[in-house]
């Protein structure tokens, strides 16, 4: 007899539009992987994930770099919903338009949570090391908040990490996420 497997964390790219200041332990683990671009086939994603649901996971939790930048998200999603396992993501929010996040909610993610580190566009992108990425992650939220009204079951988060950068206004933060139009919001420090 397996033990039960109740997640599966899984990293199906490690690229990533940004370079930001809390990521360097992910630099540091999977360094060699980043510079050679090496990232899993869809036939051994779908192994993996197959496998994973043998061993009784419910819960498929995607992450990265930025997974967005997976070409074959829509399918890895839709591996996981055929054994009926609860999608959930994390993003930086870059997005790729509404078409590309419909897809993405079609194929079944039932939860995706965004990262936003500060309601001032000059303070996240100073964290993010990345311009133009508050931008990029405030319309996601947008638009995915609007998508949400026809997908009812879908779950929109975001994350925030207190620092030095923003816990003067983090207050300031929280009533952003709120009027922004999601569901729930992370905080880690």
């Amino acid at each position: 007899m397996f033990p039960e497997m109740k997640m599966l964390v899984i990293k199906p790219t490690l690229k990533c539009n940004a370079n930001c200041l809390g990521c360097t332990n992910r630099k540091q683990q999977h360094g060699a992987a980043m510079r050679e671009r090496r990232q899993l086939s869809p036939e051994q994603w779908k192994t993996i994930i197959g496998d994973a649901a043998f061993l009784g996971t419910k819960e498929l939790h995607i992450s990265g770099g930025e997974p967005t930048f997976y070409e074959n998200l829509a399918d890895m999603i839709r591996e996981g919903k055929k054994y009926g396992m609860h999608i959930s993501m994390m993003s930086n929010g870059s997005g790729n338009g509404e078409s590309y996040l419909r897809g993405l909610l079609e194929a079944g993610l039932d939860e995706i949570c965004i990262s936003l580190y500060s309601h001032q566009a000059e303070v996240h992108d100073k964290i993010r090391r990345s311009k133009n990425l508050w931008n990029k992650a405030t319309e996601t939220v947008r638009t995915l908040a609007k998508l949400g009204d026809e997908y009812p079951e879908f779950s929109l988060n975001t994350m925030s990490i207190i620092m030095k950068e923003n816990f003067r206004t983090f207050d300031e933060l929280i009533e952003f996420h709120r009027q922004l139009g999601t569901h729930g919001m992370t905080i880690a420090y």
